[in-house]
């Protein structure tokens, strides 16, 4: 009983830290657009800009990717004549394919009631990030402790790109999604981790690499059903990816576009850390596509605690976190800062090895540098 009491405590202390936290980038993100110039208006950008006009605490957590959920919830997948003029022609027809379905779904749904997409984006990425942090907690404290769940979540929330959890961005469904698939195995409750997991596939491409963890967790938990779970879990899995290229085909002509278009944009597949080759084969800028210093500051950081962690934790979420990190790291470290949000076995390392002043110190890093990406961000410009 006091276990339980002991443990809501620390919860309710990660969620006063998670309001806080997104108070205090409302108030960065607001400043920063009324005392420096917006990107548009300093470079030619002519990436997709579809989404109205919103209020200042609503339009800074609108931006890059942002205006293709918000088109496909609007207009659906059959859209190019909306961003057919933007881009230099840079954009494909099928360009809207990558976009998983289950994020822009959610927002069409709950604009019924808000009237508003942009509105409704934020508040489900919102709430998915509650969720999110709610069940990472759950699942750091059945692995180690409390205390570690604690540290954990505060590294997610502080965490330099963690703002996309709160933008009209699909990360938080899809962690949220992800992590309750983990817990549910976990808890040994079969129909509502095949839900989740389900839903993880049809939000983020990134769920492929998750598959052979979920798996494995089945096949270690279901001790009397191993065959029965770890069949489930597969099936829950493709099934909505299945039924998702069926409509990709019919609206398009080909499941071929969904690979294509994220290829056009990353490169294609090589070989694990061919994206670090790629970084030094090329011109080091502060900040680029392909060339990011900031970007592979992150692969560092998350490389460094890949080794550290060997044997930390348990197998399957240590296989999630390598394939999690290597498989984006095979094509090129553009967007690297916001994938590497996926990888949530980072933080249940640092959560439970790093504690007093060490944990304090890289939280504070941490949150300086959020603070900083928030304000870019806001301005329109690329962060990740």
């Amino acid at each position: 009983m006091n276990a339980k009491k002991g443990g809501n405590h620390l919860f309710g202390q990660i969620l006063a830290i998670f309001f806080l936290s997104r108070l205090a980038l409302l108030g960065i993100g607001y400043l920063s657009i009324f005392y420096f110039p917006s990107a548009r208006a300093v470079f030619p950008i002519t990436d997709l800009k579809y989404h109205a006009p919103q209020p200042t605490f609503l339009e800074m957590w609108a931006r890059w990717d942002s205006e293709w959920y918000l088109l496909i919830a609007e207009k659906g997948y059959l859209s190019d004549e909306f961003y057919k003029d933007y881009g230099h022609g840079k954009y494909l027809p099928q360009e809207p394919s990558k976009f998983f379905p289950a994020y822009p779904l959610a927002i069409r749904y709950l604009s019924f009631f808000t009237r508003n997409t942009a509105l409704s984006g934020i508040l489900i990425s919102n709430l998915a990030a509650l969720l999110l942090l709610y069940f990472f907690y759950k699942i750091t404290s059945k692995l180690f402790d409390d205390e570690s769940g604690l540290r954990g979540a505060l590294f997610y929330v502080v965490f330099p790109t963690s703002f996309f959890l709160s933008a009209v961005y699909s990360e938080s469904l899809f962690l949220a999604a992800l992590l309750a698939a983990f817990y549910f195995l976990e808890e040994k409750r079969l129909l509502p981790a095949m839900l989740a997991s389900a839903i993880a596939v049809l939000t983020r491409s990134q769920a492929f690499v998750a598959i052979p963890a979920l798996l494995w967790l089945s096949w270690r938990n279901f001790t009397d059903r191993k065959i029965l779970a770890s069949a489930a879990i597969a099936i829950s899995a493709a099934l909505p990816l299945l039924g998702y290229l069926i409509y990709v085909h019919q609206i398009f002509g080909s499941v071929r576009w969904i690979p294509e278009s994220i290829a056009y944009w990353r490169g294609e597949l090589r070989y694990p850390l061919y994206a670090l080759v790629r970084f030094a084969q090329t011109k080091i800028a502060v900040h680029g596509q392909h060339n990011s210093l900031i970007d592979f500051t992150f692969a560092a950081l998350q490389l460094l605690v890949l080794v550290l962690s060997v044997r930390k934790l348990p197998g399957p979420y240590y296989l999630y976190s390598i394939t999690t990190v290597l498989f984006p790291l095979s094509s090129t470290l553009f967007s690297f800062s916001r994938l590497c949000l996926a990888n949530f076995p980072f933080f249940l390392y640092l959560g439970h090895r790093l504690t007093g002043r060490w944990a304090f110190s890289l939280q504070m890093v941490f949150a300086m540098f959020l603070a900083f990406f928030m304000a870019a961000f806001a301005n329109w410009y690329w962060v990740g």
